[in-house]
């Protein structure tokens, strides 16, 4: 009878380890691909990489990943909507579109031109817990966001 037990025992450890290496079918370690659907996220930091700069005071940039594959945000001044796709750690944007609102500062304006031109690159990304970061322009620059709370 013990025998069984510590037979049953080490069969259901040898199967709990395996479903957490994402060898078994159907264990949650056995896709690679992080999901960015339903999630929405705030700027923080962007710019050349290893030297990003926070967003300006008083500005809230964002960017929302639907359950259709649209993302939708806000530049600053104007919101934008676009297509997006996710192949293991990689995020492609489509064509980005936005509203055509003129800001009202300068520094405004050309931080979500520069926003608006980094999403239009976008590579590789992670996430980590509440933070999110995107590599744009090849690996050159580097955005970084933080969960961000539901839109109204």
């Amino acid at each position: 009878m013990k025998r069984t037990t510590l037979i049953g025992l080490l069969l259901l450890t040898v199967a709990f380890v395996l479903s957490g290496c994402g060898l078994l079918p159907g264990s949650s370690a056995a896709s690679s691909t992080p999901s960015l659907s339903g999630t929405r996220w705030q700027l923080q930091t962007f710019g050349t990489a290893g030297s990003e700069a926070p967003v300006l005071p008083g500005t809230t940039l964002t960017l929302e990943f639907t359950t259709d594959a649209r993302v939708t945000g806000n530049g600053g001044c104007n919101t934008f909507s676009g297509a997006y796709q996710v192949k293991d750690n990689v995020l492609t944007l489509g064509q980005i579109v936005s509203t055509l609102r003129a800001c009202t500062d300068d520094k405004v304006t050309l931080q979500e031109q520069q926003y608006f031109k980094a999403l239009n690159s976008v590579g590789q990304f992670q996430q980590t817990g509440p933070q999110l970061k995107i590599a744009y322009d090849n690996g050159r620059g580097g955005l970084t966001f933080t969960t961000a709370p539901a839109a109204k």
